[in-house]
Parts: structure tokens; C-alpha cells; sequence
């Protein structure tokens, strides 16, 4: 992807969807996108902070963490471009951005 396809494409509901399922489930969505994307997955987040989580998710499960949410918060914390306090009340927000209504029905990854 480009820089100037980056703004066309830019939509933060769909990056926080996408995170917000991605902190449910960590070990199946994440790598289904890396798989997708590879390391240019990153350029799919065109926020910045949401490019900090994705970059902390994708390390911690490819070291055989299921991250959750304080195992991410403790790892973005690492970063010094936000204020620490902002990170659990961003990773709950994107959590509860995603509607489960039926937790037990499996997320349809097809779009992927």
C-alpha cells in the first residue's frame, strides 16, 4: 500500500473492529491477517496508537503469549508515545467495540 491509498482507505470504526476482534481472539485473528498481509499488515492501521497495539499483539503472539488484556497493556506501557494510563481504557474500548451478542457463534473471517 502506498501513502495516498492510505487516507481512501482510512476508516477508524473498521480499525477498531478489526482490533477490538483481534483482543478476543488473539491467537486466530491475528495470524489470520499476518498470514493475509505479512509484515505489511501494520499499514492496514493508519492511526497511530492502533498501529502501537497491532505491532504489541503481533509480538506477543508470535512469542506463544495469548495476550490479553493486561499482558498487552503491561507490554505497551513499553512504549513511550502515550501516556501510560491511556492504554487499558483504549484496549477496553476496542473490546467492547465489537458486539457479542452471541459469544459461542465463531467470527466470520471470510472477509480476510
Amino acid at each position: 500500500m502506498n501513502d495516498s491509498n492510505l487516507e481512501i482507505y482510512h476508516n477508524e470504526e473498521c480499525e477498531q473492529g478489526v482490533l477490538g476482534c483481534s483482543l478476543l481472539e488473539p491467537d486466530k485473528i491475528v495470524f489470520k491477517i499476518f498470514d493475509k498481509f505479512g509484515n505489511d499488515a501494520v499499514e492496514l492501521f493508519y492511526i497511530h496508537y492502533h498501529r502501537i497495539i497491532w505491532l504489541s499483539l503481533l509480538d506477543l503472539v508470535t512469542n506463544g503469549t495469548k495476550p490479553d488484556i493486561l499482558q498487552l497493556t503491561m507490554k505497551l506501557k513499553e512504549q513511550d508515545t502515550v501516556p501510560p494510563q491511556t492504554w487499558p481504557v483504549l484496549l477496553m474500548q476496542l473490546q467492547d467495540s465489537v458486539p457479542s451478542a452471541q459469544p459461542n457463534r465463531p467470527i466470520d473471517l471470510s472477509f480476510l
